[in-house]
């Protein structure tokens, strides 16, 4: 409400002070509505994780004393453990065209009762609706949000679905890749120097927290696979290449290609996995395994909840023939809770898990590796 922005500081401090000593804890977020002469404060509360909250409270002045919801919080799944949405909390109210109300929220899709989520952070919609008591509820009752809403009644408008597979057949990066903390320029990634393949560049190793060639896409569900093609030459132990399944720099899983330049094994190259976790190095594949005679190596990585599996695969008459690359791996520490709770405080970004292709050469020689296509699929709907 542009009006009100000048007092927007003063009151946003006084609502803090009024909710800090309530059952929910510190408020943070607050959105300010008017509707049929009352001031709505809609806030968040008890923190991000699973005690978090909707409240709303209500004024006929904007500077209060407001009286809070006789049934707050508004919306929560704190009492409600095994509601498939988690975490909720956030909110922002919308209302339609035709006088229809929802809220819409962040949520937590935890793999198990107030476990972990690989997902992150998500957003989520409720439908809600005034009542002559001049409150705001959730239609459906009670405080917890669904997985599933009706759809108000409104024309559909359908929205192209976005491709699984992105062959790098055109300039332009897709849309869903991202970078971690500079910019997509073309020095370092680009999909021109080699018509029909995304080329990367090798800089910093995944723990550095500088100049990483890697670009990354989210995990959106609980059952996904990732794979791609890649053509990679290295000629040191320095220079690796190939698919990550990322969180930070200090908890991340490498699937990759690496040379070698000592004594009878100089011009080889291996597979082999890099595990990250809360800075603890480890090689879970005992022996590396030697793609000296193939030009080009499949890679691929699956979720299956906290199950992670690596493999590789390799071009035969047109199909690839995929064979299991280490053990299964634990991929919930790819999670804001499991990297909360980390011997060494993090505090989480709310991401949860990424896909990535990334190089790495750490002689300064700047090899780089060519990817020929990202491959991501969701088995859930």
């Amino acid at each position: 409400m542009q009006e009100f922005d000048t007092k927007k500081n003063q009151l946003v401090g006084k609502i803090h002070y009024i909710f800090e000593g309530t059952e929910h804890g510190r408020t943070e977020a607050p959105h300010l509505y008017k509707r049929n002469g009352y001031y709505y404060l809609m806030t968040a509360e008890g923190g991000t994780s699973y005690d978090h909250c909707i409240t709303l409270c209500r004024s006929k002045t904007i500077t209060g004393p407001y009286e809070v919801h006789p049934e707050n919080p508004l919306i929560t799944a704190k009492y409600s453990p095994d509601n498939y949405l988690q975490k909720t909390g956030h909110g922002d109210l919308v209302e339609t065209q035709n006088g229809d109300w929802y809220v819409v929220f962040l949520t937590g899709r935890p793999l198990t009762t107030l476990g972990r989520c690989i997902t992150g952070r998500e957003s989520a919609i409720e439908k809600v609706e005034w009542r002559d008591d001049g409150w705001l509820y959730l239609a459906c009752g009670g405080h917890e949000a669904r997985a599933f809403v009706e759809a108000p009644e409104l024309p559909e408008h359908a929205f192209t679905r976005s491709n699984t597979r992105v062959n790098f057949d055109s300039n332009e990066i897709d849309i869903h890749f991202q970078s971690l903390r500079v910019p997509m320029t073309p020095d370092w990634v680009n999909q021109t120097d080699r018509s029909g393949f995304l080329r990367l560049y090798g800089r910093d190793s995944l723990a550095s927290c500088f100049e990483q060639s890697m670009i990354a896409r989210r995990v959106q569900a609980h059952s996904t696979s990732a794979a791609t093609c890649i053509e990679f030459n290295p000629e040191n132990f320095q220079q690796m290449a190939g698919l990550t399944c990322y969180y930070n720099s200090t908890h991340h899983y490498y699937l990759h290609i690496y040379g070698d330049d000592f004594g009878q094994y100089s011009g080889k190259k291996y597979l082999a996995i890099i595990s990250a976790d809360n800075n603890e190095i480890s090689e879970p594949l005992t022996k590396p395994i030697d793609v000296s005679d193939l030009e080009k190596v499949h890679l691929k990585a699956e979720y299956f909840g906290a199950h992670l599996q690596f493999y590789y695969g390799i071009d035969d008459e047109g199909k690839v023939k995929w064979r299991k690359v280490g053990p299964v791996l634990d991929g919930s520490i790819l999670s804001d809770d499991y990297v909360e709770h980390a011997e060494q405080y993090f505090h989480p970004c709310f991401t949860g898990a990424f896909y990535g292709l990334a190089c790495q050469d750490l002689s300064g020689q700047n090899n780089f590796a060519d990817f020929g296509y990202f491959d991501y699929q969701e088995v859930e709907p």
